[in-house]
């Protein structure tokens, strides 16, 4: 890894706090104010939302 970003994805939404990864690999977006629950998989090239 070189840190060049993978993908990026809209949220919709302005995220407070940092992500998490479950130990599934599961990516759950931060929160904040007016924000939603969000869960992405990295497929590689792109993120799937769930």
């Amino acid at each position: 890894a070189d840190g060049t970003a993978k993908w990026s994805i809209p949220l919709g939404f302005l995220s407070q706090t940092p992500p998490t990864v479950g130990p599934d690999g599961l990516i759950i977006a931060g929160g904040g104010p007016d924000t939603r629950l969000v869960g992405l998989r990295d497929a590689g090239d792109r993120a799937e939302v769930r």
